[in-house]
C-alpha cells in the first residue's frame, strides 16, 4: 500500500522556491529573498511536519541575517549563531530522537556530518559561546553541508508532477505568479538535466529527448495551476527573452531557437491543449499592445512573427494545432494596425489561410527548410466553433478594455468590464464622456456589450465628473460609488459585494484617504482576478493625501489591498508609472524597481500589467516595513515611514515645478484683461472672478504665503479667463499657477461674504448666479491629482478649516473640499 507524506507546502514547486531563495543560482542578480524564504519556513513550522533540514536552513540563514553590528550587539550576534547551529547539528544526531541509541558521534558519522560540527556543539552548549570568526565559519559550511545532504536531492524528485504542482503560482506564493513561474522556468533551465548542446549528433538523441522531456514537464506542471496559468506562462516565456534569444538582430534566424523549443511547447501543448491558444494570443498581444518605435524594423517584433508563421504553418506543429482557433488573432489584427499584424490580418484571410513566409518575403533572415503543411486548413471563427472549444481548454472570461482619455494631461484611464456570457458591462471613471461615450456607442451597436452601470472610485471630477452627461447620452443607470461621487445611486458598503452579469463577482472595499469617499472594485471570474485602485494605488506609487493622512493610507495599501492574492492584476486611474518609478529609484535600486523601469520606458501603458505581488517588491509605498526603506527615511514606524515617502516625493515635485516656472515662465494668453482688485463687469464681458483685495485678506486674518506671492502672479500676469460652453461662467485657460489659485480664492471670497455686484452673498446657490462668484461645479477645470500645489493650499484650508465662523452656516458640501486637503 503506497504510503502518505503529508508535508507543509502545498507542492513541490513552492519547495523549489524556497530552496531558489536561500540558495540563489549562480546567474541570478535580482533582490536577496532569503529573509522570504525565512517567513515562508515559519509558517510551514506552524502548520507541522517540517523536516529538520528546512528548519535548519532557516534558523542558520535567519543567523547571518542578524549578523550586522550597527543594529545588533556582538554578544546577541554570538548568541543567534550559536542557537541555531547547536538546534542544526542536535536535530540529527541526538539519541532521544531516533529510538537506537548511538552516541553523537557515531550518529555523525552514520550521517557523513564532519565530527568537528558535534564538539562545537557541546563547547557551545557547555562553555564559553564560540568566536565570532569560528560560527561565521562553521555556519557556512553547516549550509553547504545541508544543501549536499538535503537540498540538491530535491531536484531529483521531479514530481512537480506530485499534486498539483503549480498550484501556488495562483495561491498567494510569495512573490505573486509571474515570479513563481520565472523561479520555475529559470530551474529548469539550470537543472543538470537540460544542460548540453541541443544540436548533437544522432547518436544523442536520447539526451536531447531527456532534456525536451524534462522541459516539457516543469511547463505542463505550471499549466495544471489555474485556466490563466497558461496565459501567464506565455507572457514570461515572450517578455523574458525565453524563446526569442537575446541581442537578436533583424534578419537573423530563428531555426536554433525552433529546434530548442518545438519538442516540450509540442509537448506541453499536447497535454494541456489551453497552452496553444494562450501562446499564440499572448505573442499577437505584443505584436499589437507593445509600443516600439520602428516596428517594422524591430528585430523582436520579426522574431514574434516568426513564431506566429513557424505554429500556423510547419508540418512540426500540424498536429499541435488541429486545436486552434484563428478568432482571437483576427480580431486583434482587424482593431490594431501595424506592418507585422497587416500581414497576418491578410495572411488568415486568405483562400488557402497560409502566412506568408517571412523568411522568404518579409525578412533577410537566412530561409528555413520550408516544411509546410499543405494539408491544415482553419475554420473561420464562429460561435458553435469557440463553444466546441471550451472542451479544449478555452474558457471565457471577464473582459476588461482600457479607454485612455486626456493622454498627455492627466493620463487617466476608463474601464469597460464585461461579463463575456451575458454581455453585461460597466463603465468605471468615464471622466470625459466625448472619449468615452463613442467606444461605447459602437460596441453596443455592435451587440458587443449591455452597458449596465456606471461605476466611480471616487468623487474628483476627472473620475466622477462625466457622470451627468453619460446619463444624459445613454439614459438612466445605476451609479455606484463614494457617497460624494456626481449623481450617485448606490454607495457599497465595504466588503459587500455583488455580480456583474453571471460570473464577475465585485467587492468593494473603502480605502479612504486620498478621498474620503475612495473605494477600490475587487473583481473576480473564475481565477481571473483584477483589482480597479482609481487614485488609491498607482503602479510603483499611491495618491496624495488630499483628505486623509498616512495611517489612512498605510492601511488603504498595505492592509486592505496588500491583503488580496498576489496574482490579482493591478488598474489603477493613471498612468504614472514613468514619473512614480523614477522616485522609486530614488529611495531604493532593487532589481524589481530597474525591472519596472525597463519596461516602463518601453512601454506606454502599463495597466494590468502587473500584480498585488509585483508591487509588493518595486511600490516603495508597499515596502514600508523594508529596512531598505527605514534606512532611507530615517523613520521605522510603517505610518511614519509612509508619511516620509510621501513628503520626500511633495519635495521632488515641487521642485520640479518650481524648475519649470523658472526655465519656461507662464504661458502668454491674449485675452481680455482680468480685474485684479475689484469686481468688473459689462453688457458685453459678463461676470468676472473677484480676488480680494488688500483690506479683505487683512480683515479676515487670512494673510499667508499662497493669497499675498499669488495675488502679485496675477497682477504681474495679467491673467484672463475666457468663456466656456457653462452659462454666465468663465472657465480658466490660462497660466497654472493662477488656475489653481481661483479655488483658494474661491474658498476666500465666499468664506469672507466678499461683496459682488449684487451686493453680499449669502447664498451659494442664487437663482441670479451672473453677478456672483463661480462656484466649484463650474470650475470643471479642478485640480489634477497630481498637483502640487495642493501644499501651499493646505495653509489656506487649515486657516479656513479651525474657524468654523468663517464659513457664516454654509452647507455647501463642496466646502470640504479644500479644508480636509
Amino acid at each position: 500500500m503506497a504510503k502518505v507524506f503529508f508535508t507543509p507546502w502545498k507542492d513541490h514547486l513552492q519547495l523549489l522556491t524556497v530552496r531558489n531563495q536561500f540558495y540563489p543560482p549562480p546567474a541570478y542578480d535580482g533582490p536577496d529573498l532569503r529573509s522570504n524564504a525565512c517567513a515562508t519556513v515559519a509558517v510551514w513550522k506552524l502548520r507541522g511536519n517540517l523536516p529538520h533540514p528546512v528548519e535548519a536552513t532557516a534558523l542558520l540563514t535567519d543567523a547571518i541575517l542578524h549578523d550586522d553590528a550597527q543594529k545588533n550587539s556582538i554578544f546577541s550576534i554570538r548568541a543567534t549563531y550559536s542557537a541555531a547551529f547547536c538546534r542544526f547539528v542536535t536535530g540529527l544526531v541526538d539519541s532521544k530522537l531516533h529510538g537506537q541509541r548511538k552516541t553523537m558521534f557515531q550518529r555523525a558519522i552514520d550521517l557523513g556530518l564532519p565530527a568537528s560540527f558535534v564538539e562545537l556543539r557541546h563547547e557551545a552548549t557547555h562553555r564559553e559561546l564560540p568566536s565570532l570568526v569560528v560560527l561565521r565559519n562553521a555556519t557556512q559550511r553547516s549550509l553547504e553541508w545541508l544543501w549536499d545532504y538535503y537540498w540538491a536531492k530535491t531536484d531529483s524528485d521531479v514530481a512537480l508532477a506530485s499534486g498539483r504542482p503549480a498550484s501556488a503560482v495562483s495561491s498567494g506564493a510569495e512573490n505573486g505568479n509571474v515570479e513563481e513561474i520565472r523561479s520555475v522556468i529559470r530551474t529548469a533551465l539550470e537543472h543538470p538535466a537540460n544542460q548540453g548542446d541541443l544540436s548533437e549528433p544522432p547518436r544523442k538523441k536520447r539526451k536531447s529527448d531527456q532534456q525536451s522531456s524534462f522541459l516539457a514537464e516543469q511547463l505542463g506542471a505550471i499549466c495544471k495551476a489555474s485556466s490563466r496559468s497558461p496565459h501567464s506562462l506565455s507572457r514570461v516565456l515572450i517578455e523574458d527573452a525565453i524563446i526569442v534569444p537575446k541581442g537578436r538582430k533583424l534578419g537573423d534566424s530563428m531555426d536554433e531557437a525552433f529546434t530548442k523549443w518545438d519538442r516540450s511547447l509540442q509537448s506541453v501543448a499536447a497535454g494541456h491543449p489551453a497552452f496553444l491558444p494562450a501562446l499564440t494570443e499572448e505573442l499577437v498581444n505584443e505584436l499589437a499592445f507593445t509600443r516600439r518605435p520602428n516596428t517594422k524594423n524591430d528585430p523582436q517584433c520579426e522574431a514574434i512573427y516568426m513564431w506566429l508563421d513557424h505554429i500556423l504553418n510547419s508540418a512540426e506543429w500540424s498536429t499541435a494545432r488541429q486545436s486552434l482557433s484563428l478568432g482571437y488573432i483576427l480580431s486583434v489584427c482587424e482593431q490594431n494596425s501595424n506592418h507585422w499584424l497587416d500581414l497576418l490580418r491578410g495572411a488568415i484571410r486568405s483562400e488557402d489561410n497560409r502566412l506568408p513566409s517571412i523568411a522568404r518575403d518579409q525578412s533577410n533572415a537566412p530561409s528555413r527548410s520550408q516544411k509546410k503543411s499543405k494539408s491544415t486548413t482553419y475554420d473561420q471563427p464562429t460561435e458553435d466553433n469557440l463553444q466546441g472549444l471550451q472542451k479544449f481548454g478555452w474558457e471565457r472570461t471577464m473582459h476588461v478594455q482600457s479607454i485612455p482619455i486626456w493622454t498627455g494631461k492627466g493620463n487617466n484611464y476608463a474601464y469597460l468590464v464585461t461579463d463575456e456570457p451575458t454581455k453585461e458591462s460597466v463603465i468605471i471613471d468615464p471622466a470625459n464622456p466625448p472619449e468615452v461615450a463613442p467606444e461605447l456607442d459602437a460596441q453596443i451597436k455592435a451587440g458587443k456589450i449591455k452597458l449596465s452601470a456606471i461605476v466611480n472610485t471616487h468623487h474628483h471630477w476627472d473620475h466622477a465628473g462625466g457622470n451627468n452627461e453619460m446619463l444624459k447620452h445613454f439614459g438612466k443607470l445605476p451609479v455606484i460609488g463614494g457617497r460624494n461621487c456626481q449623481s450617485v445611486t448606490q454607495t457599497p458598503a465595504h466588503g459587500e459585494t455583488f455580480k456583474i452579469g453571471e460570473r464577475i463577482s465585485v467587492k468593494a472595499l473603502h480605502t479612504p484617504c486620498h478621498t474620503q469617499d475612495s473605494i477600490c472594485y475587487y473583481m473576480q471570474d473564475g481565477d481571473e482576478k483584477v483589482v480597479f485602485t482609481g487614485d488609491t494605488l498607482f503602479i510603483a506609487g499611491c495618491g496624495r493625501f488630499f483628505e486623509g493622512n498616512a495611517q489612512e493610507m498605510h492601511k488603504a495599501l498595505n492592509e486592505t489591498l496588500a491583503s488580496l492574492p498576489d496574482d490579482t492584476r493591478v488598474y489603477p486611474g493613471h498612468e504614472y508609472t514613468r514619473s512614480n518609478v523614477k522616485f522609486c529609484l530614488t529611495v531604493s535600486q532593487s532589481e524589481p524597481i530597474k525591472k519596472l523601469e525597463a519596461y516602463a520606458n518601453q512601454h506606454q501603458q502599463t495597466q494590468g500589467k502587473f500584480t498585488i505581488g509585483d508591487e509588493k517588491l518595486h511600490n516603495v509605498f508597499m515596502r514600508v516595513n523594508d529596512p531598505e526603506i527605514q534606512k532611507k527615511t530615517g523613520k521605522t514606524d510603517p505610518v511614519e515611514v509612509m508619511a516620509a515617502l510621501r513628503e520626500m516625493k511633495n519635495a521632488i515635485y515641487r521642485e520640479a515645478f518650481s524648475q519649470h516656472m523658472a526655465h519656461n515662465g507662464p504661458p502668454k494668453r491674449s485675452y481680455a484683461r482680468f480685474t485684479t482688485m475689484k469686481t468688473a463687469t459689462s453688457a458685453n464681458e459678463g461676470p468676472h472672478f473677484a480676488v480680494p483685495s488688500a483690506d479683505v485678506v487683512e480683515a479676515t486674518g487670512a494673510k499667508n504665503t499662497l493669497l499675498c506671492t499669488l495675488r502679485a502672479t496675477i497682477n504681474r500676469q495679467q491673467a484672463t479667463f475666457n468663456r466656456d460652453s457653462v452659462p454666465d461662467a468663465f472657465i480658466w485657460v490660462g497660466i497654472e499657477e493662477v488656475k489653481r489659485f481661483a479655488f483658494a480664492l474661491h474658498k476666500v471670497c465666499r468664506s469672507c461674504h466678499t461683496q459682488c455686484n449684487d451686493g453680499l452673498r449669502n447664498s451659494l446657490h442664487q437663482d441670479q448666479r451672473g453677478r456672483s462668484l463661480l462656484t466649484l461645479a463650474d470650475l470643471q477645470f479642478s485640480l489634477p491629482d497630481g498637483d502640487e500645489l495642493w501644499n501651499t493650499t493646505s495653509d489656506l484650508a487649515a486657516r479656513l478649516a479651525e474657524d468654523e465662523s468663517l464659513y457664516h452656516g454654509n452647507i455647501n458640501p463642496e466646502t470640504n473640499w479644500i479644508s480636509h486637503s
